[in-house]
């Protein structure tokens, strides 16, 4: 009997790129070692059509609409006062990253004083929101310009600033997403110090945060420092640089491309 493995390389690539690459992709390249060739691939292929497509500004945006019961977090004004100087945003305190097949998205709740947490699965197109209020031992609290990043099957929350009180912070949480549980780790010193707008990559098992707005007791500050926090253990580290660095900087983007980090 003739089954789908006769068919030609060819063949199977082609119907391998109408799957996401994200679940179905993962599950199709369990299958044998020839189908995961396949996949690896279709994502080769997929990744420098992308990059040709990004260097010829040649991209198509369509609007995703699930018609899923579970609405896209909203996007509703409200007044911004303090530190920023700005009269309303439109979701602008928020942070994604992306662990595994979904997207997470953290944002500030624009009428309570904590922090919304949806998932966005990227094989179904389907939003679900995460209540922290009842899952979590540790909920951080209603802030903004802070950075999220994932680790394995953590998001590791750091920074920020409560704008309605002019409150810097330095505070580390770390969600467990498979436990659904929040947690502020014990960390010794050194820490540090309260900052908004830096930015987070992760390198291995390091976190690597840089620049910022940062605050002491006695100064206040753009920053080029940059602080690394061990995953596995969570000590922060002062990590120093060449005499050669960015200037100060802050509401930047970094990112990380294998070993590096490009600011």
């Amino acid at each position: 009997m003739v089954g789908v493995g006769d068919l030609p390389n060819e063949i199977l690539e082609i119907i391998i790129n109408f799957l996401p690459t994200y679940r179905d992709g993962t599950n199709f390249s369990m299958v044998c070692q020839r189908w995961e060739n396949l996949v690896k691939s279709v994502r080769l292929k997929r990744m420098a059509a992308f990059k040709k497509a990004l260097g010829e500004g040649n991209l198509c945006w369509n609007k995703w609409n699930s018609g899923h019961a579970v609405a896209a977090p909203s996007k509703k004004k409200r007044p911004l006062s303090g530190l920023l100087n700005v009269d309303s945003v439109n979701d602008l305190q928020f942070s994604t990253t992306i662990c595994g097949d979904k997207m997470f998205v953290l944002k500030e709740h624009p009428n309570l004083r904590n922090l919304n947490l949806w998932s966005f699965d990227l094989s179904q197109r389907t939003w679900e929101k995460i209540d922290l209020s009842i899952t979590a031992q540790s909920v951080p609290g209603f802030k903004g310009d802070f950075t999220m990043v994932s680790f394995q099957d953590k998001l590791i929350l750091f920074g920020g600033v409560r704008i309605a009180k002019g409150q810097w912070l330095n505070q580390l949480h770390v969600y467990n997403i498979r436990e659904k549980q929040c947690t502020s780790p014990a960390i010794s010193s050194p820490w540090p110090p309260v900052m908004t707008q830096h930015t987070a990559t992760v390198h291995g098992k390091q976190m690597v945060v840089f620049g910022g707005h940062h605050k002491t007791t006695h100064t206040q500050k753009n920053s080029n420092d940059v602080w690394t926090l061990n995953l596995d253990n969570f000590t922060w580290k002062f990590q120093k640089t060449s005499e050669m660095k960015p200037i100060p900087r802050y509401d930047h983007i970094t990112k990380s491309i294998s070993t590096r980090t490009i600011c």
